[in-house]
């Protein structure tokens, strides 16, 4: 009888050392799993900023260039303004120079 007790024992010690090595493997499973699962969320993040930095940037430099184009005309006046004014400053150089001609 002693020695079924201990046959029992040893056989429940055994089925509890699997139990044991099971669940650690288990473990070790979902932990991998985890640690995929954050890389992969993490490399999705790292996505997504240098997505949402790149549409920053795309949208950044359309307002540039918009200033641009509007500061290019604004100086395109000015430079017509100013040609007029030299034309018309020429013109009076001219007439000047006609009259001490004259």
């Amino acid at each position: 009888m002693l020695e079924n007790i201990l046959k029992t024992v040893q056989e429940s010690e055994f089925e509890a050392d699997m139990i044991i090595k099971d669940a650690e493997k288990q473990a070790a499973e979902l932990l991998d799993d985890a640690r995929k699962e954050a890389n992969a969320l993490k490399d999705d993040m790292a996505q997504k900023i240098k997505l949402r930095n790149q549409t920053t940037a795309e949208r950044m430099q359309t307002e540039i260039n918009q200033q641009m184009i509007v500061g290019a005309a604004a100086v395109s006046e000015d430079v017509a303004q100013l040609k007029m004014s030299a034309g018309e400053k020429q013109k009076e150089a001219v007439n000047a120079v006609i009259a001490l001609l004259i």
